[in-house]
């Protein structure tokens, strides 16, 4: 075995560093290879529901053909299996308290294997993750019931006699609730690239189940390791109408009897409930770390509490088993009843089963930082021929383009008895020293000037052996877009942007936009549109990117630093819009046991780009002096085209 075949020298070379990570990792490859192979896996159930697959060879070749299907940066496939082992206590109906306040807590523990595939240039990239995640609720509910006694006062109870000194009695209630919940989840794995002509042999891996997980490993490139946590709390509230029915399972109590006795008496409930539960609060806070040993990625929550982001209908057809000890007798459909004066101590419990129907509206916005640092790559000789031919196309002058022939003349004196890094670094010194006072006079100038710039600090940075930032980003995601006018989206995105940007930059898109009749015709084509999602994308401003690069390289700049400047709207700029909706299958089952219960579900999700708009800037860090656009909006239509012939009557090209 030569010293590169050796396994540890391979696994760090993926960026595993610590056998925690490892196994994570391992462990997230190995369950989805089981996944795969097994026909009548949770996960493969799954995908063939959500493909309309017969059998897992065609399931296979549907996958194959979605992976290359993916197009964009933002189109995403997602798979996820899930355990999780549920404890709940029932409202606990304390003494004598007919309509509340009854407290109510759980706890639920949860292991998540997740695949996620996205697209990466020259192939896809494929995200394989293990996770544990657990939440702990606590709240209390009060309710008051309305019938027995809402038809007649005098004949409240409205039971019927089944026999056997037994009754049956209807029941309407009105309950509220409120509950807090904090969660908590960390998530480790592996990251990696898969080129698009491997694809194939790589799925039909995942599928024969022969390999294990790190060979398979070894068979993609460009290793990550990936670490993440997240903290969630939220607070919300609900109301319930329940209308139901009870009968008594054991012998109706004698009326003569003592009712400070403790006898037993139990009652089995059914119904129909409707509710409502509003998301008075939530705040959201996580990281995630992303690396190997070329480079490294690091994203964060920029998040503050929110107000009423989500509100749940929902109907229930269920069941109660309720018993009580106590002198006061348990009425087959309500808590025990109110009457004024003292009353007899008693305690129960009840235990609910049943099935549920809910519809969700979320109005949510989430914001995030993420930027990747990489080990800085020294400019080679290729690179200043780039360089010189941008700032030669850019500067027409005579005496411009005579000093840059000479810069690139072989057999220049400035070169005489150098080694071939030395004469790149008196290259590159020849360009800064015949720029260093040119003032630009047009964006392409400027962007010519930009470029000489950025691969000066890159080179230094290679030669002192420090990283440089790659890219950064600040993006705020907004929800609730779907099944809106084109007017009502525009001015909802617009809310984001404005939000979102510094106020000159924000309003000069926002008219961009509008003026403009090819992003207007994209906007109306997402009338109606399921489940969309826009997401706005910030990046530094020149200024900002110069500053960070100072940092970095004499070593001042901090991550809270990096991530608060970031966080600084006035020194960012819009670079990218996308709107893109999510369509999932997913399959979960819950068992009906009361206290403790397990769960487990599979599901499958596909989140495809409807548009997505990448605006470039010239000198000026505010106005955009053109962008492309693609997406599943981009493809010819006629209002589309219409929209772009108009554009290029207006002597405006749009590239896409």
């Amino acid at each position: 075995m030569t010293y590169g075949e050796n396994p540890v020298k391979v696994v760090t070379d993926m960026g595993f560093t610590d056998n925690k990570a490892l196994e994570s990792g391992y462990e997230a490859v190995k369950t989805f290879l089981k996944s795969f192979k097994k026909a009548d896996h949770a996960v493969s159930v799954n995908m063939r529901a959500a493909t309309g697959s017969k059998d897992q060879a065609e399931l296979a070749g549907k996958f194959k053909s979605m992976l290359k299907q993916l197009e964009h940066g933002d189109d995403e496939i997602g798979l996820q299996r899930s355990y999780g082992l549920n404890l709940t206590t029932p409202f606990i109906i304390l003494a004598d308290k007919a309509i509340g306040i009854w407290p109510t807590a759980g706890t639920t523990g949860n292991r998540n294997y997740i695949l996620n595939a996205e697209r990466c240039e020259g192939g896809v990239t494929l995200y394989l993750i293990s996770e544990g995640a657990g939440n702990v609720s606590g709240g209390f509910g009060a309710g008051k019931d309305y019938w027995p006694g809402f038809f007649d006062e005098n004949h409240p109870a409205r039971s019927v006699d089944v026999g056997n000194n037994r009754t049956l009695t209807p029941n309407f209630r009105l309950g509220v609730d409120v509950t807090a919940t904090v969660a908590a989840s960390q998530r480790a794995g592996v990251v990696f690239n898969v080129p698009d002509e491997d694809i194939d042999a790589f799925v039909d891996d995942l599928f024969d189940g022969k390999l294990n997980p790190l060979q398979v490993l070894k068979k993609a490139v460009d290793h990550e390791t990936y670490q993440a946590r997240r903290f969630n709390f939220d607070l919300t509230t609900g109301g319930t109408a329940d209308l139901r029915s009870g009968r008594n399972l054991t012998e109706d109590r004698d009326p003569d009897a003592d009712p400070n006795s403790n006898s037993f008496s139990a009652v089995v409930r059914g119904g129909f409930a409707a509710n409502i539960t509003v998301n008075l609060m939530t705040y959201t806070d996580y990281s995630l770390t992303q690396k190997n040993d070329k480079t490294e990625l690091r994203e964060g929550g920029k998040n503050r509490p929110r107000f009423l982001n989500n509100a749940t209908l929902g109907g229930q057809l269920r069941g109660q088993l309720r018993g009580q000890i106590g002198g006061t007798h348990t009425a087959p459909t309500g808590t025990p009843a109110s009457a004024p004066g003292p009353m007899p101590a008693s305690q129960s419990a009840a235990n609910n089963l049943g099935v549920a129907v809910n519809f969700s509206v979320e109005n949510r916005t989430v914001k995030r930082v993420k930027f990747r640092y990489n080990v800085a790559k020294p400019i080679t000789t290729e690179g200043l021929g780039k360089l010189s031919k941008s700032l030669g196309e850019a500067f027409k002058d005579n005496t411009t383009k005579a000093k840059l022939a000479e810069l690139a003349y072989p057999l220049n004196a400035r070169y005489a008895g150098k080694k071939p890094d030395e004469v790149i670094q008196a290259h590159l010194d020849g360009l800064e020293e015949l720029f260093a006072d040119t003032q630009w006079q047009n964006d392409k100038q400027y962007k010519a000037l930009r470029g000489l710039k950025r691969g000066a600090v890159e080179h230094r940075a290679s030669v002192n052996k420090h990283s440089v930032m790659d890219n950064a980003r600040f993006e705020t995601s907004k929800t609730n877009l779907s099944g809106l006018s084109s007017e009502s989206i525009l001015t909802k995105i617009m809310g984001s942007v404005r939000e979102a940007s510094a106020p000159g930059n924000a309003a000069r898109v926002a008219e961009f936009m509008r003026q403009d009749p090819k992003l207007r015709a994209m906007l109306k084509d997402m009338e109606g549109s399921i489940g969309t999602l826009a997401r706005v994308r910030l990046e530094p401003k020149d200024s900002l990117v110069d500053k960070i690069d100072e940092g970095s390289l004499d070593g001042t700049m901090t991550q809270s630093d990096l991530s608060a400047l970031l966080g600084d709207r006035n020194q960012m700029r819009i670079k990218r819009l996308v709107v893109f909706h999510t369509a999932t299958q997913a399959e979960n089952f819950t068992s009906p046991t009361p206290l403790v219960s397990y769960s487990s579900g599979a599901n499958m999700s596909v989140t495809k780009t409807l548009g997505r708009i990448n605006f470039i800037y010239g000198a000026d860090q505010d106005k955009p002096i053109g962008y492309t656009f693609d997406g599943e909006l981009s493809r010819p239509s006629a209002s589309l085209k219409e929209a772009a012939s108009k554009l290029k009557q207006e002597g405006f090209e749009l590239k896409s």
